[in-house]
């Protein structure tokens, strides 16, 4: 296994090496032609929180806490939809080091045609600080924000008052 490491880690100095060495390289072009992803803003909803109740364990503190409701807005503020009442949950784990594991699931229901959406969101950061966030969202086939399910959507999860509501910012790859 270290003999595979070794040469595993041989291969990637010589072409380091090799890109530095020739200025058209293949791994140099490859390299220095990636973009960096950008993001549009889709939608944004403020979330009253339920009581937060934790549970030690052996990994850490289990956080969990309701998403009461909440009115979900387009890019433009423009009212689009809501939180399904009594379906939504914020759950996680924050680790002794002190990083924050959430795991949120999300129901809302679109105004424009009355289909659903569910939206799971994953992330890591500090408990209580602004959160990055992976969300995935699957909806009603035929709702008007179908599309969105099939986009790449990241999130950031905030805490605007001391014991005020939620802000969920969601982002789809442009």
């Amino acid at each position: 296994m270290s003999i595979l490491l070794f040469l595993c880690g041989l291969t990637l100095v010589l072409c380091i090496a090799l890109a530095s060495a020739f200025p058209n390289s293949f791994l140099l072009k490859l390299w220095t032609s990636r973009r960096s992803p950008s993001f549009t803003p889709v939608f944004s909803v403020s979330v009253p929180l339920g009581p937060k109740n934790t549970v030690k364990g052996p990994f850490g503190t289990r956080t969990n806490m309701a998403l009461l409701s909440g009115i979900v807005h387009d890019a433009s503020g423009k009212p689009i939809g809501h939180i399904v009442p009594n379906t939504s949950v914020a759950n996680g784990i924050v680790a002794a080091s002190g990083t924050y594991f959430p795991t949120v699931s999300i129901t809302i229901q679109w105004g424009a045609d009355d289909t659903f959406a569910y939206l799971n969101l994953s992330g890591v950061g500090v408990l209580g600080q602004t959160t990055m966030v992976y969300i995935r969202m699957d909806t009603d086939g035929g709702s008007a924000y179908a599309a969105w399910g099939q986009q790449f959507l990241i999130g950031e999860v905030s805490y605007p008052e001391q014991d005020g509501p939620a802000l969920f910012k969601i982002f789809a790859h442009s």
